[in-house]
């Protein structure tokens, strides 16, 4: 009878953490959902100030993603979605969080990895979605992305700042004919720069 107890409980719990991840996990992509990035990144941001180490953002969209869905339809954008986000976790380290933000948005969190470094793993990620077809019904089609970096400072100690300078950054790499990368510290010397010469 005890054994029987047992078993029911371990069951119990063996549903609840499987219901936790669920809710914790985009169901297409298997990135993590909005909300579960966000709380992990904000553990990840906490001992990254307290012991004093580097950390690192990145934002990234894929480009003419709504052209894609237009054309092909949306299971092509979904099969897009999902090899881009195979890409990305086949590239990044086991310890790196990695969550879909929005449609055919995504953000990546590099703990221990400063601006520089940020930067060279966002150009990494971009040559791997670009140099990769992807073939599906709607055949091969070559699809890239546009990236924004951002790095833990004096000023940037939330996943919200992080955040909003990468998407910043990312929408300047946009501008500028997308499939690129651009830095946060690159547009703020810019504008610190114009300011000043104002």
């Amino acid at each position: 009878r005890d054994l029987d107890i047992l078993q029911e409980l371990a069951g119990a719990a063996m549903d609840r953490i499987e219901l936790v991840q669920s809710a914790a996990t985009d169901s297409l992509t298997e990135a993590m959902t909005r909300r579960a990035f966000k709380q992990e990144a904000d553990q990840l941001i906490s001992l990254a100030l307290r012991h004093q180490h580097d950390l690192s953002c990145i934002a990234f969209d894929i480009d003419h993603f709504k052209k894609v869905n237009d054309t092909y339809g949306h299971a092509a954008g979904d099969a897009v979605l999902k090899a881009v986000a195979s890409i990305c976790k086949a590239t990044l380290r086991a310890g790196d969080l990695f969550g879909r933000i929005g449609g055919e948005e995504f953000a990546v969190v590099l703990p221990h990895v400063d601006r520089e470094g940020a930067f060279a793993v966002a150009e990494k990620l971009r040559a791997a979605i670009a140099a990769q077809p992807i073939r599906g019904d709607h055949g091969s089609l070559n699809v890239t992305a546009s990236f924004g970096t951002s790095a833990l400072s004096i000023v940037s100690k939330e996943i919200e700042t992080l955040l909003a300078q990468a998407d910043a950054a990312m929408y300047q790499a946009k501008h500028a004919g997308r499939n690129r990368c651009v830095s946060w510290s690159s547009i703020h010397a810019d504008h610190a720069i114009g300011a000043r010469r104002r």
